[in-house]
């Protein structure tokens, strides 16, 4: 039997694995390993990573987690798609913990992220109008962000940073520099974001997608899985 099916009872559906450089949240710049898991809920407009959404390769968490640990990166970013979609993605996160890691876990905003270990730091992904998926957030996520957490709004226009804004203030969010704005690459000029940013008097962290500006044709780094 291959060893990337040899745990069957836990096992996990991989888009890819793969090192690269932290493009997105307060970590970007550093070296990380990747684990992109498989499947979405959400079809969000401006998705750059389709091809998760298909159902992916079934690979034992054993093997994974060898996979991984192997990797000298300490930073694991948990990925997707939409990896709370898969029941086991938590109990993964928390060996990952267990071996030294510091995990990030990527997450669309629509499913409830209490289930997630202490010691996870969350990117909650909340999707504004132009996404398309708005109406699917699960907005309790908001209250249950921790100090460590970390929150991004992926804006296209005007409406859609009124909307981000309003929600921040309408459920008194913290913003302490762990609430992230990103441009849609070709939709918005990120001097103007920043101009509405420094127009608001809040301590909002613009960001620029890094991998898209080192990688601009999709290509981010270096694939593993075996």
């Amino acid at each position: 039997m291959s060893p990337i099916m040899k745990d069957e009872a836990k096992q996990l559906r991989i888009c890819e694995l793969f090192r690269s450089i932290a493009g997105e949240t307060t970590h970007a710049g550093l070296p990380a390993t990747f684990v992109r898991l498989a499947g979405c809920n959400l079809r969000c407009r401006w998705c750059d990573t389709q091809k998760a959404w298909a159902e992916g390769r079934p690979v034992g968490m054993e093997h994974l987690l060898g996979q991984v640990l192997a990797l000298p990166d300490r930073l694991v970013v948990v990925t997707g798609g939409e990896p709370l979609l898969q029941t086991d993605c938590a109990e993964f996160c928390r060996q990952l913990l267990a071996a030294g890691k510091s995990v990030l876990l990527e997450t669309n905003g629509s499913i409830d992220i209490g289930c997630l270990p202490t010691g996870v730091r969350v990117i909650l992904d909340m999707k504004p109008p132009g996404s398309g998926e708005h109406a699917q957030m699960d907005f309790d996520n908001l209250g249950r962000l921790d100090a460590e957490d970390e929150l991004k709004f992926v804006i296209a226009d005007r409406e859609d940073f009124d909307w981000a804004v309003h929600l921040l203030k309408d459920r008194a969010v913290p913003v302490d520099g762990r609430v992230l704005f990103s441009p849609v690459m070709g939709k918005i000029e990120p001097r103007l974001l920043a101009q509405w940013i420094m127009a608001q008097n809040l301590p909002l962290r613009l960001q620029i997608q890094l991998h898209k500006v080192l990688w601009p044709d999709g290509d981010e780094g270096i694939g593993i899985l075996t």
